[in-house]
C-alpha cells in the first residue's frame, strides 16, 4: 500500500474556547493522531449494559485526559505505545463507545482486543426485557435510548384477558421464534384500559430469546420520513454482541396509531400509510427481521381494509371488556360486580387496587362575597 499524498495530512486543531463543550473537543482530540496520520488505523466498538469504563484500559495505557458529568457520563483519553484509546460511558443507555487508533492495523486490532477482553459478562436481567425508544431527533440521525424495562411473565396474567383475547395472545406468546410464514403485522385495537401495552410487554418477556422491543415515540414523522424510517429497521442495533446473536429481531411497536391506520388514513396520511404496508410484506420489509406491532383504540369497523387484509397481519386482535359474568369470576368474592361490561382498568379500580387521587369542585353556596 501506497504512503497516503501530504495534502492528506491535518494540522494541529485549535479552538476558540467559545464555540464547543468539552465533550465534543475531547472526541476531536482523540481523533487528532488519526487525522494526522500518526495512527492511521482506526477501530470502533459499542458495548451495551456497561455501567463503567473503570476496568477497560489496555495494559500500558497512561490517562492523558478525563472528563466526568454529573449525569454519569465519563470519557477518557488513554495512550500507548504507538496507540491512543478513547473510551466514552452514555450512562443512560447505559453504554461505552470504544475508539482505537494506532500506527499499525495489527496494533489497532490487539488493542481493541484488549478492550473486548476487559469488557464485563452480561447481567442476568431476568423478568427484564430489552427496550430501545426512538424519536427523530435533530441531527443527522434519529435519537435512540436503551434501557431494560420490568416485564410480566404470560402466565402470570393471562387471567387479565377474557376468553377469546386470552386464547390468541396465548398462541402469540408461545411462538419459538420469528414466523416462518404469513405476514409481519400485528394489530390490537380496542378500547382504553383493556390492557394493551401490558401484554405488549409480556410479550417481550416471552420473545426476549429472539426479538427486542423498539418503541415509536413519534409515529408520523416516522412513517413521514423515508431516511428516518430505514436508520430503524436497516440498522444492525446489537444491544448486546457479548451475549446475543446477530440474527434478532425487532418488533416496532407503535402505540395509539388511530390517525395512521382508520379507514380515512390514506387521504390524512398520504405516503405513510403506504410505507406502512410496504414495511409489513412489500419490497422495504423483504429480508428485514422486524414485525411492526400498532394498537389504536379504533373498533374494527373504523380500520383501514387494507391493513387487516387477510395475509397482511400475523394478529388481528381485539381487546374487548369483560362480560358481567367474566367480571364476576375475576373478581371473585374482592368485591361486589357492577353492572355492564368492564374494562381492566374498572376491574382493578373495583377491587380497589387503582385509586386516583381527585378533586372536585364544590358548589357555589348563598352568601357569596361578590
Amino acid at each position: 500500500m501506497t504512503p497516503a499524498p501530504e495534502w492528506l495530512n491535518v494540522p494541529q486543531a485549535i479552538w476558540p474556547l467559545s464555540d464547543r463543550g468539552l465533550a465534543a473537543r475531547l472526541i476531536d482530540l482523540a481523533t487528532l493522531r488519526f487525522l494526522e496520520g500518526t495512527q492511521p488505523y482506526a477501530r470502533q466498538a459499542f458495548f451495551a449494559d456497561v455501567h463503567s469504563i473503570d476496568a477497560l484500559a489496555p495494559e500500558g495505557a497512561v490517562l492523558a485526559r478525563e472528563l466526568a458529568n454529573d449525569n454519569g457520563d465519563c470519557q477518557r483519553l488513554l495512550l500507548g505505545d504507538g496507540w491512543s484509546v478513547h473510551l466514552l460511558l452514555a450512562a443512560r443507555r447505559p453504554e461505552v463507545q470504544v475508539m482505537v487508533t494506532a500506527s499499525s492495523a495489527s496494533l489497532a486490532d490487539e488493542v481493541m482486543g484488549a478492550v473486548r477482553q476487559a469488557v464485563p459478562p452480561a447481567q442476568a436481567n431476568d423478568g427484564k426485557a430489552r427496550l430501545t425508544l426512538w424519536t427523530v431527533g435533530i441531527g443527522v440521525s434519529p435519537n435512540r435510548h436503551r434501557r431494560w424495562v420490568d416485564t410480566p411473565r404470560w402466565d402470570s396474567i393471562a387471567a387479565n384477558y377474557p376468553g377469546e383475547v386470552g386464547t390468541a395472545l396465548t398462541h402469540l406468546t408461545e411462538l419459538p421464534g420469528p414466523p416462518e410464514h404469513g405476514g409481519r403485522l400485528l394489530v390490537w385495537y380496542g378500547e382504553p384500559g383493556t390492557g394493551k401495552t401490558t401484554a405488549i410487554r409480556s410479550l417481550g418477556h416471552e420473545w426476549r430469546e429472539w426479538a427486542d422491543l423498539h418503541f415509536v415515540l413519534d409515529p408520523e414523522a416516522f412513517f413521514g420520513s423515508p431516511e428516518y424510517l430505514m436508520h430503524v429497521v436497516a440498522d444492525e442495533d446489537l444491544w448486546d454482541p457479548r451475549a446475543l446473536s446477530t440474527s434478532r429481531w425487532k418488533v416496532l411497536v407503535v402505540e395509539d396509531a388511530d390517525e395512521l391506520i382508520r379507514a380515512d388514513a390514506r387521504i390524512d396520511a398520504g405516503a405513510s400509510m403506504s410505507r406502512l404496508l410496504n414495511l409489513t410484506d412489500g419490497i422495504l420489509g423483504h429480508g428485514l427481521r422486524v414485525l411492526l406491532l400498532i394498537t389504536t383504540n379504533e373498533p374494527i369497523r373504523g380500520l383501514h381494509p387494507a391493513v387487516v387484509r387477510p395475509g397482511r397481519c400475523l394478529a388481528d386482535v381485539q381487546f374487548r371488556p369483560f362480560t358481567r359474568a367474566e367480571a364476576e369470576a375475576w373478581l371473585g368474592r374482592v368485591a361486589p360486580v357492577p353492572s355492564g361490561d368492564l374494562t381492566l382498568a374498572e376491574l382493578y379500580r373495583s377491587c380497589g387496587d387503582l385509586d386516583p387521587v381527585t378533586a372536585h369542585r364544590q358548589p357555589d353556596g348563598d352568601g357569596r362575597y361578590l
